[in-house]
């Protein structure tokens, strides 16, 4: 089933109905449903689908001729394929009479298999395609490094002729709740906190009743696809997997500072800033600066964290329990140790969770934010500091507990930051609050109760 992606629709539609030719750039991480939505676009305007695979060149040129004949009703094509790519974007070029999407799915597979393809694509781009508004190119990859290579650099063969791009990411915390038919936003953060928001993952774990029965038996269960996925993505992507895996499982464990990496991994300087580019540039883990900082693009003071929360969880849970996961125990890691643990689980990732929840003012709190994220320094960490279009400032505190919040929290957190003069403070509870704190909200003090939320 697809869902939502209304704002990926809506731009791509928007490039369909302009009245020129049109080369669209659409890539992002794997699992992120890249095909669903251009399968999607394609069904809604009768679009030509192209699925570029590993195989040779040749093997791709004549998939890519079986497929324009079916497209185009050519019988003579079926008996004499293209023979080399300049015929194949000539071949185009004569056929498009009226608007078509054309899309190339998984590019960079043609890029391996035929180097000179994005060059070749530019020579018929300026000749004669450009002029044909009846094109609509879109290259899709999860290959980000290629994709960029290939099209976006400034020395890419394609670099000027697109037309638009559009980095496809994950579903946010309330879109990805559709998948699982869940409306209270306490059970959304737990869900986000183990998929991220990821399509793929959302749709495998959406099959069983409940959350815990999904970890069980999607995660934990020996022979399922998610039971190896961090193997899977690292396969993918590297060509020494080997080299990135303990910097993954480092920062998943805790160690969020460049210094502690590199102690913990054995890594030097060098290799280890060229390791940690890779991982940035997949979208696999990001590098957050303290919002307060006023140079971040030269601060020292920046945190790793891993960006996919699957890939967190597989680290927590199922990489130290490999070999009783491997003989079936999932039943008995699942007990004794996921259930026990997934609240503090969870509170490790419910910040960003939070943030984000805030940008889009999803608690009707009235406040637009210029700039808005997590803060530290030696002494203190704040959860949320951020500053509105107005220009008022907001410093707030998330508590992941069984237990209501009361004073203490709010006098904790007007203690950690004496800067702030004329703020706002903001205390989010999954517990609620007890009546004393209740009894100090006002315009200067917001108690957000996540009980009380729901989707929908």
């Amino acid at each position: 089933m697809f869902y939502n992606r209304t704002d990926e629709l809506a731009y791509l539609d928007s490039k369909f109905d302009s009245a020129a030719a049109e080369l669209i750039i659409l890539w992002g991480r794997r699992r992120i449903g890249k095909t669903y939505l251009l399968r999607e676009f394609c069904k809604r305007h009768n679009g030509l689908f192209l699925m570029a695979t590993a195989s040779s060149g040749m093997d791709n040129l004549m998939d890519f001729s079986q497929t324009l004949a079916d497209y185009f009703q050519d019988t003579r094509l079926q008996i004499a394929p293209l023979q080399n790519w300049d015929d194949f974007f000539l071949y185009l070029h004569e056929k498009l009479t009226t608007r078509t999407v054309i899309v190339i799915d998984e590019y960079p597979y043609l890029v391996e298999t035929n180097p000179g393809i994005s060059t070749i694509l530019q020579k018929h781009w300026d000749l004669r395609l450009l002029q044909n508004s009846h094109a609509m190119f879109i290259l899709n990859g999860s290959a980000i490094s290629m994709m960029e290579k290939e099209t976006l650099n400034y020395h890419a063969p394609l670099y000027g002729r697109r037309t638009g791009q559009w980095f496809l990411e994950n579903f946010d915390p309330i879109s990805s709740a559709a998948f699982f038919k869940i409306t209270g936003l306490i059970e959304i953060i737990k869900m986000y906190a183990v998929t991220s928001g990821v399509p793929f993952y959302c749709n495998i774990l959406s099959r069983e009743p409940d959350l815990f029965s999904a970890i069980e038996n999607r995660i934990l269960r020996k022979g399922e696809i998610l039971f190896e996925e961090v193997d899977f993505l690292l396969r993918q992507e590297f060509k020494t997997p080997r080299s990135y895996f303990p910097i993954l499982k480092t920062i998943s464990l805790g160690s969020r500072k460049f210094g502690e990496i590199s102690s913990k991994t054995g890594y030097d300087k060098s290799n280890l800033t060229k390791y940690l580019a890779s991982l940035e540039q997949l979208k696999l883990i990001r590098r957050e600066i303290p919002i307060s900082e006023n140079r971040p693009e030269k601060s020292r003071r920046g945190l790793y964290f891993l960006n996919d929360n699957l890939v967190d969880f597989w680290f927590q849970f199922v990489f130290p329990n490999k070999s009783e996961l491997e003989s079936g125990n999932n039943k008995r890691i699942m007990n004794e140790y996921v259930v026990p643990q997934f609240d503090y689980y969870v509170s490790r990732q419910v910040e960003p969770i939070i943030i984000d929840l805030l940008k889009r003012d999803f608690f009707q709190l009235g406040w637009k934010f210029s700039t808005i994220g997590r803060d530290w320094d030696k002494n203190n960490e704040i959860d949320i500091m951020g500053i509105t279009e107005s220009g008022q400032k907001v410093i707030g505190e998330i508590k992941w507990t069984e237990k209501p919040c009361d004073r203490s929290v709010y006098a904790s957190l007007t203690e950690k930051n004496l800067r702030i003069k004329d703020g706002i403070y903001l205390i989010v509870s999954k517990s609620g609050f007890t009546s004393d704190l209740l009894g100090l909200a006002s315009e200067s003090l917001h108690l957000v109760d996540l009980r009380k939320w729901k989707v929908g």
